[in-house]
């Protein structure tokens, strides 16, 4: 007789390199790392929402960088990696998300504005694009946008930042 397995096993791949927050980008080629690792994560954002899939807690602890080859005197070739789906979510044009979800540093004004009169308690695919800006920003400069001693902080300081935003707008 055969005995049927009850378990499920992952076959995943093996992701060499470190997570984006500890990769040390030098300063007088930060602008090409920036590039090479921003095509790659914004087509993998792409390619999540053109599926109907949001990750909703990108930020540099979730993108794994690679460095594959090195040439004297050139930028070295970067792979880049998006990891960590635990709070990723489908979505449709009628099923939008909600919830505070994600992480302080890289979390778009629309998921902390629920409580604010100019928001709805909904919010949809474009926090992933929020992210990818903080990211980028943080590759750049060194630092993240938003800063503060603790999450709250940092968290005030982006709803403000989106007030400010909204009343130049309107």
């Amino acid at each position: 007789s055969t005995e049927l397995s009850t378990s499920t096993n992952l076959v995943l791949e093996r992701c060499a390199g470190c997570d984006l927050s500890k990769r040390r980008l030098p300063v007088h080629n930060r602008e090409m790392y920036c590039t090479q690792i921003m095509q790659q994560l914004l087509s993998a954002v792409c390619y999540l929402h053109e599926h109907g899939m949001s990750h909703r807690d990108l930020k540099p602890e979730n993108i794994m960088v690679d460095v594959l080859g090195v040439d004297v005197g050139r930028v070295p070739e970067l792979t880049v990696k998006v990891i960590d789906f635990g709070l990723a979510e489908k979505f449709t044009k009628e099923k939008r998300m909600n919830g505070s979800v994600g992480t302080g540093t890289s979390m778009s004004p629309e998921v902390l504005g629920q409580n604010l009169e100019w928001r709805d308690s909904e919010w949809n695919e474009r926090f992933d694009v929020w992210s990818c800006g903080v990211i980028m920003y943080t590759v750049l400069c060194g630092e993240p946008p938003f800063r503060g001693n603790n999450d709250a902080e940092i968290l005030a300081v982006v709803k403000w930042f989106a007030t400010l935003s909204k009343s130049h707008n309107s």
